[in-house]
């Protein structure tokens, strides 16, 4: 080939190779899904819990091909899926009319173990705790249309074809880990969940939370509790030691409540208890009574009377009105002349988590007191009485 020959042929190859250049698509990346989130009904380790993970998606879903997965700790496989990979009921798939913060009204998926015309396939990798959803055959535009809001809840609070018997089990050790939102739909996003033991708490990536209980001695108390000079024992950051005690006596012990967090919408802090307190030989339970006869796990009343027996207890904000927010109004709070007391709501009897500590914007110091109070009449079993309380931290970030 001559020299001329020669540049001709790569002047030809340089056109051929611009041309093809016009005409390569623009490079599709994946959209960050917003307002992420997941929920977990038990943050303890290795405890059941349920999940609500929710989304809103900027993409949507179009066709059958469009998947979406939900990777729980993709470094290390700490959850175990095992169990509600067995049980379809314990999955639900549900889309809310485009409001956006996720508060509208839900529209439930009809899902299945495969996928089929109208009726979304739910699959589960085990070996990688990798949850797929496969939309339906005759997926068409608007399947889920972009900017609605996706939710997904694994476990026994899935009721839309009948009720989850299954939930997932959490990590062995504490730890903060990621649930990571991908597949074929175009999304991706992220949520931060943290294993500590008796608080739930739900973040997304690279924000801050922090929620901590403080032991109290009852000096302590007398100053900071809210009820006065009437404390009887110390509390750990981890027990409320009411100790051997006599019957139709009140019993109060505090500890302190702090929360801390950046996210834009605050926070909200709920608590419950495992059951009654429950004796260890006779199963004998001391009753959460009524205190002076109108109080309960949603209502707080005053107890001035220690032979009208129960557990309750009352909550008195010190820095921050967190404890107000969520309903305990000045008139109400420990530390007013006549204070007003609630139950614990009772897991074990399906009741739902009553709300503590709350605020619609970030929280820099958050501090709050509950007072525990415990009588008991004279016929109560001798025994040794024990539950546990579970506080439940959820931040907001949009």
């Amino acid at each position: 080939m001559t020299r001329v020959k020669k540049i001709k042929a790569v002047g030809l190859l340089l056109i051929a190779l611009l041309v093809g250049m016009l005409f390569v698509g623009p490079v599709t990346q994946a959209a960050r899904a917003k307002n992420v989130k997941d929920l977990l009904s038990d943050s303890r380790p290795s405890t059941v819990s349920n999940h609500t993970i929710q989304f809103i998606t900027p993409s949507g879903v179009s066709t059958s091909t469009d998947t979406m997965t939900l990777t729980f700790d993709s470094s290390g496989q700490a959850f175990d899926l095992d169990n509600v990979a067995l049980d379809i009921l314990s999955f639900d798939l549900s889309i809310n009319d485009g409001t956006a913060d996720c508060g509208g009204s839900f529209t439930d998926k009809t899902i299945a173990s495969s996928t089929a015309a109208g009726t979304w396939g739910v699959s589960v990798a085990t070996s990688t705790d990798i949850v797929t959803f496969t939309p339906p055959t005759d997926a068409t535009a608007g399947e889920i249309t972009a900017d609605y809001c996706v939710k997904v809840e694994i476990g026994t609070h899935a009721a839309n074809d009948g009720t989850g018997v299954q939930q997932i089990t959490n990590p062995s050790s504490e730890g903060v880990v990621d649930i990571d939102i991908a597949g074929d739909f175009g999304d991706t996003g992220k949520a931060k969940v943290s294993i500590i033991s008796g608080v739930t708490v739900s973040a997304t990536v690279a924000e801050t939370l922090t929620f901590t209980i403080y032991a109290q001695t009852d000096t302590e108390c007398d100053s900071s509790g809210g009820l006065g000079a009437v404390y009887d024992a110390s509390s750990t950051t981890s027990t409320i030691p009411f100790g051997t005690i006599d019957n139709e006596t009140f019993y109060d012990i505090c500890q302190k409540l702090f929360v801390r967090t950046n996210a834009k919408d605050g926070y909200s802090t709920t608590v419950k208890e495992t059951d009654q307190l429950t004796g260890a030989a006779t199963s004998d339970e001391i009753g959460d009574g009524t205190c002076d006869g109108a109080c309960d796990d949603t209502t707080s009343a005053t107890w001035a009377t220690a032979t009208n027996n129960g557990f309750g207890y009352c909550m008195v904000d010190s820095t921050g009105n967190a404890a107000e927010t969520s309903g305990w109004t000045a008139g109400a709070q420990c530390s007013d002349g006549t204070p007003e007391f609630k139950t614990f709501p009772d897991d074990n009897a399906s009741e739902a988590p009553e709300d503590l500590m709350s605020s619609a914007n970030p929280a820099g110091n958050d501090t709050s007191y509950i007072s525990y109070r415990l009588s008991v009449d004279v016929e109560q079993s001798a025994d040794d009485y024990s539950n546990t309380i579970i506080y439940v931290t959820t931040p907001q970030y949009n």
